[in-house]
């Protein structure tokens, strides 16, 4: 059974709009970090995921050829970095392609997502890469 308090607290917060304009809040600093990451790992991405006008918390980074995206995740992770590899949401028994999915919003602010993302920039190399397109 929920506590009394409890309920009271949250309708407050619903009656008072404090949730609304958490959630607005919320999707502007999604939104300015989604901007960020695409400006640096654009040539990893999906054209759908640059061309949105819509906040995405996640991003699946294409692999270069050859590289194993767990493995991948794994090195990332050795340098404090947390991205899923893609297998981790393969569903067939098909061949999974070859990405990560990064989470925009999974550090505390935007400094620390630019370290990551410079880390994620540095352990993909140089050069083009074929960007994939995810469901």
């Amino acid at each position: 059974m929920t506590s009394p308090i409890l309920l009271d607290l949250v309708g407050y917060f619903l009656s008072s709009n404090i949730v609304d304009k958490y959630a607005i809040k919320l999707r502007k600093e999604c939104r300015a970090r989604q901007l960020m990451a695409i400006s640096k790992i654009r040539p990893w991405l999906s054209a759908v995921q640059t061309n949105t006008t819509s906040p995405q918390p996640h991003l699946w980074v294409s692999m270069p050829e050859g590289v194993n995206a767990f493995d991948f995740a794994r090195q990332a992770a050795k340098e404090n970095v947390l991205v899923v590899a893609s297998d981790s949401f393969n569903m067939s028994k098909r061949e999974p392609l070859q990405a990560v999915r990064i989470c925009l919003m999974g550090v505390e602010n935007r400094a620390l997502l630019d370290k990551g993302l410079d880390i994620i920039l540095r352990l993909l190399g140089q050069g083009a890469v074929p960007a994939i397109v995810m469901p």
